[in-house]
């Protein structure tokens, strides 16, 4: 799954280096996705997800996101 993110979700370019930082700029995001759909939508598709890389395009950040099979 690719979610396209705008940059002010995301603190630093620095971050986007770390990957243990990855970890909580994802959580974050889930906390907003959280609150904008359905709480069966977030339990079925997006609850067991992870931040797998950020691409830079332009003045957005691609987030690249892999989920437990």
């Amino acid at each position: 799954m690719w979610i396209l993110l705008p940059k002010d979700i995301l603190f630093t370019k620095a971050i986007l280096m770390e990957k243990q930082d990855f970890d909580k700029i994802w959580k974050e995001t889930l906390g907003l996705l959280q609150i904008s759909v359905s709480d069966a939508t977030y339990k079925t598709y997006l609850s067991h997800t992870h931040l797998v890389d950020l691409k830079e395009v332009g003045d957005r950040i691609i987030a690249e996101v892999g989920c437990d099979s």
